[in-house]
C-alpha cells in the first residue's frame, strides 16, 4: 500500500503547486515553444479524401488533416509530425488496410503503418526530366501501382521499395504521362494523355515494352482519358470534354450524363458516384443516374461512403463535409489562412498579415482578388473577395500600412483604391477624396510621426503623404527611372525608397534626396531585392549579386554611403548569389531568403547561426518569398513557394523595461524537453533562476527581450520537481522583475 499513499501524496503536491502558481501563470495557447515550427495552411479547399481505420484523411493542396470518427476530433498532420513533403496528390490504402500509402506532387511517398511513417525519396531524386507528380494509387497483388507524370511505377509497399517503372509505354516508346489506372479482369487499365490503355498482368508480361500495351479507346473518342476505375464487373474512363464510358470486357457504351465536366469517380457497392464541378451523381448497375440533392454539396473534388451510409466529401471550398443519413450535414477544417499562396506579410500591433502581391516585376497587375487573412491570438481570420462588401471586384493588394493612432490598417491596391480594416473586422473604403490619378500604388509605409506614405507610379514615382488628424494631403515628385516597391523610415529623418536598380533616400522634410546606386560607387551591383534597417541604424540591402550594409546612412544624402560586404569564411557573404528577402530580428540577427532556405547570421553578418532547408527541418520549400517576424514573441513567418510556416526564434524585441513577462511553458509538464522562455525582458537583460531557497540554479543572457533555459542546472543535471523563482535585471540594474516558474517531472 505504500506506493499508493506516496503517489496519493504526490499529486497533492502537484495540486498544491498549480494553485500557488495559478495567479502567475501565463497561459498562451496561441505561442508555441521556443525552438518550434508550426504550418499555415489553407485547409478548406479540400481535395483528395480517405478512410484508413478510424480516421478520415483529408488534403488540400498544401496541408493534411483527419477526422477521427470515434472522438469526433479533428487534427492536423504535418512535416513536424513525420511527414516528409508537402503537396500531397494522391492516398490510398493497401487491400489488407494496414498502410496508407500517401503521394507528392514533387515523386516523395510517405507509407502510414501502425503510427509510423517511412519515407521513400527514389522519385523525388531521380533524373526524371518528365512531371515526377504521382497523380493516382492503385494496388494488385503486393504492390502499389502509382500513376505519374512520366509512366507507372510498382511499389513494394512491404519492402518499402521501388520495384519497376514503366515509362517509354507512349506512341513509339515515348514517355507517357499516367493520370489514373485500375486492373480490370486480367489487364492493368491505364487513363493517360494517348487515351486508355491496357496491358496483362501475367507474370511473363513485359510491361517495360511499349509494344505490350493496347491503345484501348472507346470509338470515335480522340480525348486524352483522365479517371478509370471499376464498378459492377465493368470498366468506366472518363474522355476530357467527352463524357464517360463503361467497358463490359467486349464493347464500350457512352453514359449519358448532363455535363462532361467529372472532377472524380467513386465506387461503391451500390452506385458509381461521379463528382462535377457542383454536384455529385449517383449511377447504378443499370446506367441509371440520380442526383444526390443537399445543400451542403457545392464544389465536390472526392468522396467515399461508410458502413453506416453517411457520405463524407472533399469541398474545394468548405473542407471536409459529412452527410448523415437523414440529410443533416456539417463541414469541418482546421483554422488557416485563405490562400495556398502567400507572398507577402505585415506585421503590426501583435498580428500578421498574408496576402498575394498585385503586381508582377514588369509592374503588371496580376488580376488577384483582394483577398487577405489576418493572423490574431494563434488563429487566422480571412477576408476573402467574394464574402467582404468593401472587396468585393477589388484586385490587387499593393501594400499595407498600420495607424497605431486609429488602430487601423490600411490597404492600397496597384489600381489606386485605398481600404481601411478595422478592428472589429469591418473593411471600408478610405472615406476621403484620393489624389491619385492614373497612378498605381506600389509600396506604402507609416511615417514616425503617424502619417501614411503611398507611392505610386506611373512612368514617375510620387510620394504621398495622408494625414489622418487633419484628412489632408501631402506631394512631393521623386522623379523617374523604376518604380519604387519598398518605403523604410529611419532615425535621421530620413525616409529609404528601393526599386530594382537604385535606393532613393529623401529628407522627411525638405526636398533633398539622393539616388544611390552601383555606377556612383555607393551600391554593390545586381537588382535590389529588400531593405532593411538594423538595431544599430544601420541599412542592410540584398541584391542579385549578394548582401551589403550600410554603416553611415546619416552621410547618404550627402552622397557619401558607402557599402561595406560581411565577409564569412574568407570570402564575401553570399557573393554572386541572388538574395530574395532580408529581415532583423531582435537580437539584431539577420533572416536571409534565396533559393537555397533561411540563413540566420549574427549581427555582422559573418556568423551563420542556422541554416534551414526542406531537408533538415519543417521548412516546406527552400524557395524563399517573404519573411516577416513579431517583435513581441519572436515568431518568424517564413512564406515559402510551397506554403506558409512560421519558427519561434530564441529572441524577440527588447525595450527599455520589462513589459507583459511572459514565462512558458508554465507549468514545465512531464516530458517536456523543449525550451523555456522568457519574454518580454529589457534589452539584454540578466536572468537568474534560483529554487525557492535562494541557491542559484542557473544564470542566463536574454537575446533582444528574450532568455532561453533548456531547464538544466548549472551541474547540467535536469531541475527536480518544484517552484523556481526567475529574477531579471537590466544591465545598470534599474529594472527588475521577479516571477515563479514550475516544473513536474
Amino acid at each position: 500500500m505504500a506506493p499508493k499513499v506516496k503517489q496519493q501524496m504526490r499529486c497533492s503536491a502537484i495540486l498544491l503547486l498549480f494553485i500557488t502558481l495559478a495567479p502567475l501563470l501565463h497561459v498562451q495557447s496561441q505561442d508555441i515553444p521556443i525552438g518550434t515550427w508550426r504550418t499555415h495552411f489553407n485547409y478548406s479547399q479540400a481535395k483528395k479524401l480517405l478512410k484508413h481505420r478510424n480516421k478520415i484523411f483529408v488534403a488540400s493542396r498544401f496541408g493534411l488533416f483527419y477526422f477521427d470518427t470515434e472522438d469526433n476530433s479533428l487534427n492536423k498532420l504535418t512535416k513536424n509530425d513525420g511527414l516528409t513533403d508537402v503537396g500531397i496528390t494522391a492516398m490510398a490504402e493497401t487491400p489488407d488496410g494496414k498502410v496508407l500509402v500517401i503521394g507528392y506532387e514533387s515523386g516523395q511517398i510517405d507509407l502510414l503503418e501502425d503510427n509510423r511513417l517511412t519515407g521513400i525519396s527514389t522519385i523525388k531524386h531521380a533524373a526524371i526530366a518528365s512531371n515526377k507528380s504521382i497523380n493516382h494509387i492503385f494496388f494488385h497483388n503486393d504492390f502499389a501501382y502509382l500513376c505519374t507524370g512520366f509512366g507507372l511505377v510498382a511499389l513494394d509497399y512491404i519492402k518499402k521499395e521501388i520495384k519497376e517503372s514503366y515509362s517509354k509505354i507512349g506512341t513509339n516508346g515515348s514517355v507517357l504521362p499516367v493520370l489514373s489506372g485500375t486492373v480490370y479482369n486480367d489487364s492493368i487499365f491505364l487513363a493517360t494523355q494517348e487515351g486508355p490503355i491496357a496491358s496483362s498482368t501475367a507474370p511473363t508480361n513485359n510491361l517495360m515494352d511499349f509494344n505490350n500495351w493496347r491503345r484501348f479507346s472507346p470509338k470515335g473518342s480522340t480525348g486524352p482519358a483522365k479517371l478509370a476505375t471499376t464498378f459492377s464487373e465493368n470498366l468506366y474512363v472518363s474522355i476530357e470534354d467527352q463524357g464517360l464510358f463503361q467497358y463490359n470486357g467486349y464493347e464500350w457504351t457512352e453514359v449519358s450524363l448532363p455535363s462532361h465536366n467529372i472532377r472524380n469517380l467513386y465506387p461503391s457497392s451500390s452506385y458509381l458516384y461521379i463528382l462535377s464541378q457542383e454536384k455529385i451523381l449517383q449511377l447504378n448497375s443499370s446506367l441509371e443516374i440520380t442526383s444526390i440533392e443537399n445543400a451542403a454539396i457545392r464544389s465536390p473534388s472526392d468522396m467515399l461512403v461508410d458502413q453506416e451510409g453517411r457520405i463524407f466529401i472533399a469541398d474545394l471550398q468548405q473542407g471536409l463535409v459529412i452527410i448523415n443519413y437523414n440529410g443533416s450535414f456539417e463541414h469541418f477544417h482546421p483554422n488557416g489562412p485563405l490562400l495556398d499562396r502567400i507572398d507577402r506579410l505585415y506585421y503590426f500591433d501583435n498580428k500578421i498579415v498574408a496576402w498575394t502581391k498585385g503586381y508582377n516585376d514588369q509592374m503588371q497587375p496580376v488580376d488577384t482578388p483582394a483577398a487577405f487573412s489576418v493572423f490574431n491570438m494563434g488563429r487566422w481570420e480571412n477576408f476573402p473577395e467574394d464574402n467582404t462588401a468593401s472587396l468585393v471586384g477589388i484586385t490587387d493588394i499593393a501594400g499595407m500600412a498600420y495607424s497605431s493612432a486609429r488602430d487601423v490598417l490600411y490597404l492600397g491596391t496597384f489600381g489606386g483604391e485605398v481600404m481601411e480594416w478595422h478592428s472589429n473586422g469591418e473593411v471600408t473604403f478610405l472615406n476621403v477624396n484620393l489624389p491619385f490619378a492614373d497612378e498605381k500604388i506600389t509600396a506604402m509605409a507609416t511615417d514616425l510621426d503617424g502619417k501614411v506614405l503611398f507611392n505610386t507610379y506611373n512612368a514617375y514615382n510620387q510620394l504621398y503623404a495622408f494625414d489622418e488628424a487633419k484628412s489632408e494631403w501631402a506631394f512631393r515628385p521623386l522623379g523617374g527611372g523604376s518604380a519604387m516597391t519598398e518605403i523604410m523610415t529611419s532615425d535621421f529623418q530620413r525616409l529609404w525608397l528601393r526599386s530594382p536598380d537604385h535606393i532613393l533616400v529623401a529628407d522627411r522634410f525638405t526636398n533633398d534626396t539622393q539616388i544611390l546606386n552601383y555606377n556612383n560607387n555607393n551600391l554593390i551591383g545586381g537588382k535590389i531585392a529588400d531593405l532593411a534597417r538594423d538595431k544599430n541604424e544601420m541599412i542592410w540591402y540584398g541584391t542579385s549579386n549578394g548582401i551589403a550594409f550600410i554603416p553611415n546612412p546619416w552621410e547618404a544624402l550627402e552622397g557619401n554611403a558607402r557599402s561595406i560586404v560581411p565577409i564569412y569564411q574568407n570570402q564575401a557573404l553570399f557573393r554572386d548569389e541572388k538574395i530574395d528577402v532580408l529581415k532583423v530580428d531582435g537580437a539584431n540577427r539577420k533572416w536571409i531568403g534565396t533559393k537555397d532556405g533561411l540563413w540566420v547570421f549574427g549581427e555582422d553578418g559573418d556568423v551563420l547561426l542556422a541554416h534551414f532547408t526542406e531537408s533538415n527541418s519543417p521548412l516546406l520549400s527552400n524557395i524563399i518569398l517573404d519573411i516577416e517576424i513579431n517583435p513581441i514573441n519572436g515568431e518568424v513567418f517564413i512564406a515559402t513557394a510551397k506554403g506558409l510556416v512560421s519558427f519561434r526564434s530564441r529572441t524577440s524585441e527588447g525595450s527599455s523595461s520589462h513589459q507583459n513577462v511572459k514565462i512558458f511553458p508554465n507549468p514545465v509538464r512531464p516530458g517536456y524537453n523543449g525550451q523555456i522562455g522568457i519574454s518580454g525582458l529589457v534589452e539584454n537583460a540578466t536572468v537568474k533562476i534560483t529554487d525557492a531557497t535562494g541557491n542559484l540554479i542557473r544564470e542566463i543572457r536574454s537575446l533582444g527581450g528574450t532568455a532561453t533555459w533548456d531547464g538544466n542546472t548549472l551541474s547540467g543535471k535536469r531541475a527536480s520537481t518544484g517552484v523556481y523563482l526567475v529574477f531579471s535585471a537590466s544591465q545598470d540594474g534599474t529594472e527588475n522583475f521577479v516571477g515563479k516558474l514550475a516544473i513536474i517531472q
